[in-house]
């Protein structure tokens, strides 16, 4: 599939735009910047003027992921991830148990494929992306 490489560096102006006013806009109104970055990607599909444009997985890989793994690891404190990390590990421990579940049991509720296969990949896609998080 050939990418207009313009078009590209047009709509990723225009999404680094929106993630700049979005944070801006979070710390205006007191609101965490995920929340209005989430808002701001339900919102963006309905804008007229802005085409929806198909990545590459290695722009995501070696473009978009890194800044975000530099920036959660550069605004994390060392000191209060050793105080909290018993909660951290059972919070994502349990999390992922009981998103593995829960992801499993809909696939079999919705799909015809085997209970195996339906909690193999429900156990794939339940960890969490402890950037998102």
């Amino acid at each position: 599939m050939y990418v207009d490489i313009s078009t590209l560096i047009d709509s990723l102006l225009i999404t680094f735009l929106l993630i700049i006013g979005a944070a801006t806009f979070s710390w205006y109104i007191g609101l965490h910047y995920t929340v209005i970055l989430v808002l701001t990607g339900l919102i963006l599909p309905f804008v007229p003027f802005l085409e929806p444009q198909h990545l590459s997985p290695e722009l995501f890989m070696f473009i978009l992921i890194p800044p975000l793994i530099f920036e959660a690891a550069l605004t994390m404190g060392l000191d209060e991830v050793k105080r909290d990390f018993d909660i951290i590990l059972s919070y994502a421990f349990v999390g992922v148990v009981i998103s593995a579940f829960i992801t499993g049991f809909l696939i079999l509720l919705f799909t015809d494929i085997a209970v195996y296969e339906a909690f193999m990949f429900s156990s794939l896609i339940a960890a969490t992306d402890p950037v998102a998080v």
